[in-house]
């Protein structure tokens, strides 16, 4: 039987294991699997969608820059639902591909 060890940390909670050669993204508090490295880990979480009053006082109003409408994601281990990842992107557009690894 293989051992899986860590390879990388990538915050507080997110890492990629390697266990025989296959690596995989997974929650660092709960160890719940979250896909292989070449997919976006992000769409294997629990995503929460909201405005972007709610990412804090100092974001300001992207309407002075752009024309589209932004919101505020977020990312949650499905596991044990641990915050992993924050994100201001575009409404339209899918998560943000953050953490991409050849």
């Amino acid at each position: 039987m293989t051992m899986a060890t860590v390879q990388f940390t990538f915050g507080e909670y997110l890492q990629v294991m390697v266990e025989g050669g296959d690596r995989r993204f997974r929650c660092g508090r709960c160890e719940h699997d979250l896909g292989p490295v070449s997919d976006n880990y992000k769409l294997h979480t629990l995503m929460r969608e909201g405005s972007l009053e709610e990412a804090g006082p100092l974001v300001g109003d992207p309407k002075r820059f752009i024309d589209d409408e932004m919101v505020f994601r977020q990312y949650f281990c499905p596991g044990c639902v641990t915050l992993l990842e924050n994100e201001i992107n575009r409404a339209s557009e899918p998560p943000l591909w953050d953490i991409e690894l050849r």
